[in-house]
């Protein structure tokens, strides 16, 4: 009989040892060997619809000591295209006071461009992966959109100080701010959101134009007269004319598969777009397609001031196109996809940024192909930049980090 209870406790016991199991959460999986954790894609940010200015808070430091594979966040991007690089760490380089790049900054030029190096970081509040970076006409600010839905905007000035806080964090959506624009001539820029909302803010972070409903928004820019503004995305552009807060749409057309960058050339007589399939020229006045090029996958596409096209495809393709969309030359050095390219003033130089971590400057007439400089983002880079005044690039990327280079 003492045995039969004895058996009976044992089995209550066991009963309640396995519900007590059940009812905790399970453990975390073991990380693969050297700690490298792929993490899961952020939340999105709850709607914040006032106010639109965010009280920035402290800037946080990078992690330090884990190796993380990152999943990228790009336009277009789908888990299938998940790059196999691993991510190298960058040089570690102290906070420097800021420099603004019209206070005695050299100039980046061929003679001395072995010389760039990093100047300083910059980790926006709300830290997470950077997609987009412009620089202001004037060359006083710099603006970044993240994956939360936020764009940061910075002040050179400020900066020079050593106050790396940001002018202020607007809220555009609560999917992933893809792009940032200034306008060409205007106190303004723009942030385009893949949520579809589209919002113009002056330099004070005050909302001067909304525009909801659209497509999901992959990429938007600016004519060079700045009297259009150009949204792609999901297979078409949209022009629009924004005056007194109102956005006016004009017309919609140039069909592309998956476009992932749109561009005005220098005269605003073309319209440039790169999609899953190729990229293309189309006449801006009719919408009649000029001309494409099929080389698959494309990330962008850039016109130079005097008509060559620089494209950058899938794959680690750099090449040089004429104005027919005859390929002139084609650039050999990184080892993943190329995602974005920028030029200096001159239009004698461009750097490209991959997602081989990497920036690599080039000789944008084509006399030589070879690679001119290499510098390290420490990870994906999604985009970047180079100021009018040509004295500094900005990389941009899943680090969260904007990085400024250039000539101490």
């Amino acid at each position: 009989m003492k045995r039969h209870y004895i058996r009976i406790i044992v089995i209550i016991l066991s009963l309640f040892i396995t519900g007590l199991s059940m009812a905790q959460p399970p453990k975390p999986p073991t990380p693969p060997p050297g700690g490298s954790i792929t993490p899961q894609p952020p939340t999105p940010m709850q709607p914040i619809t006032s106010p639109t200015q965010i009280a920035p808070s402290s800037t946080p430091s990078p992690t330090a000591g884990v190796n993380i594979s990152p999943t990228p966040t790009l336009r277009g991007f789908s888990a299938s295209a998940t790059p196999t690089v691993t991510p190298t760490p960058s040089s570690s380089a102290p906070n420097r006071v800021f420099v603004s790049p019209t206070a005695g900054r050299r100039f980046i030029t061929r003679a001395n461009i072995s010389q760039v190096t990093e100047l300083a970081r910059i980790a926006p509040p709300y830290q997470n992966g950077i997609v987009g970076v412009d620089f202001s006409p004037d060359g006083r600010y710099i603006a970044v959109a993240d994956n939360r839905g936020l764009i940061h905007l910075y002040d050179f000035i400020a900066l020079r100080t050593g106050d790396s806080a940001p002018v202020f964090s607007g809220l555009v959506g609560v999917d992933v701010t893809w792009d940032v624009e200034f306008h060409p001539y205007r106190d303004q820029l723009v942030g385009c959101s893949g949520y579809g909302r589209v919002i113009v803010f002056d330099f004070s972070g005050a909302e001067l134009a909304r525009l909801d409903g659209t497509n999901h928004i992959t990429q938007c820019n600016y004519s060079r007269d700045g009297e259009l503004l150009a949204l792609a995305g999901r297979g078409e552009v949209r022009f629009y004319r924004v005056n007194d807060g109102v956005f006016t749409e004009i017309r919609s057309g140039f069909g592309e598969v998956g476009i992932n960058d749109v561009i005005f050339s220098h005269d605003d007589t073309i319209l440039y777009t790169a999609g899953d399939n190729r990229f293309s020229a189309w006449n801006i006045e009719t919408g009649d397609e000029i001309w494409s090029v099929d080389v698959g996958n494309t990330w962008s596409i850039n016109p130079l001031p005097n008509g060559n096209l620089i494209t950058t495809g899938s794959g680690s393709r750099v090449e040089l196109y004429a104005p027919d969309g005859t390929l002139i030359t084609r650039f050999v050095g990184h080892s993943n996809d190329v995602i974005e390219n920028a030029y200096n003033p001159s239009a004698e130089l461009f750097v490209t940024g991959s997602w081989d971590n990497n920036l690599r400057f080039w000789d944008a007439t084509g006399e030589t192909t070879r690679i001119l400089h290499t510098l390290n983002h420490g990870e994906y880079i999604v985009d970047v930049g180079w100021s009018r005044d040509g004295a500094l690039v900005a990389s941009v990327g899943n680090n969260g980090l904007l990085i400024l280079w250039g000539i101490p």
